[in-house]
């Protein structure tokens, strides 16, 4: 059974503001302890009720953005303007209402013509905004988990589940729409993480969450069992839909 912090909330609403909630408390943490805050935000559609609320001026003022610092956990590859763009959702629902200095942000350069060199370009990206630091470790990754047990853009099967050296790699389509090629974060890079944090939400979920959280099926099946942050925490965030095919003794509610 994988160990990680299951947080049980009765609706999505709830699970939105929680996450958020949590998603400042860490940031004035990091700020408070090393001067910044570095965190990398998820995509697809799930977290853009978390990004809502964030967005909120009650929430808005209590994180200093001027130290914070945005990175992308997984991007499809298609310019900004495409709807189906990650950091594009990022910046309609988030991103415009903190105004962050461009300096603070910093979307995957899907302009580059392939999800490879694209994933090679924001390595070098992350190499370079980590330059001072002893380690390459975000102090927060926000993630999703898909029907098919993927998180990032880690799929079943794929050649990227067993990277050992990049920190960011090239990824196939999947199995889920939309049918593009991908760049995302790997384990070596996420299992860094001080904190991981994994928002989940919908009956479709359930069965996967259990394969990976009950079953201990391995990340080959379901790329969500593997993480294990080596010096860092798991929490995932859930809805009462998601949580319904776990042992209560495994959750804290809400």
């Amino acid at each position: 059974m994988q160990k990680a912090t299951i947080i049980v909330c009765p609706d999505v609403t709830t699970l939105s503001r929680k996450a958020a909630e949590r998603f400042i408390a860490i940031g004035k943490s990091a700020i408070a302890a090393r001067g910044q805050f570095s965190v990398a935000l998820a995509g697809g559609s799930t977290p853009e009720t978390m990004y809502a609320n964030l967005a909120s001026p009650e929430m808005l003022q209590q994180l200093d953005w001027t130290k914070t610092f945005i990175f992308m956990s997984d991007e499809r590859h298609v310019l900004p303007s495409d709807p189906r763009s990650n950091y594009g959702m990022a910046l309609r629902t988030l991103l415009c209402k903190i105004s962050p200095d461009k300096r603070h942000v910093f979307p995957v350069p899907t302009q580059h013509p392939t999800a490879a060199e694209a994933a090679a370009a924001y390595q070098r990206d992350l190499t370079n905004f980590f330059s001072a630091s002893p380690d390459i470790r975000f102090d927060l990754i926000l993630l999703g988990l898909g029907s098919d047990g993927h998180t990032a853009s880690l799929f079943p099967h794929s050649a990227a589940l067993n990277e050992k050296t990049r920190l960011v790699a090239d990824s196939p389509p999947g199995t889920l729409p939309p049918p593009v090629e991908r760049i995302t974060f790997t384990y070596p890079l996420l299992n860094a993480a001080r904190e991981i944090l994994v928002r989940v939400a919908g009956e479709a979920k359930a069965a996967p969450l259990r394969r990976i959280l009950v079953d201990g099926v391995g990340r080959e099946e379901c790329p969500a069992a593997g993480l294990h942050p080596s010096n860092g925490t798991l929490s995932y965030f859930i809805d009462t839909a998601a949580a319904a095919m776990l042992p209560s003794t495994m959750l804290t509610k809400l």
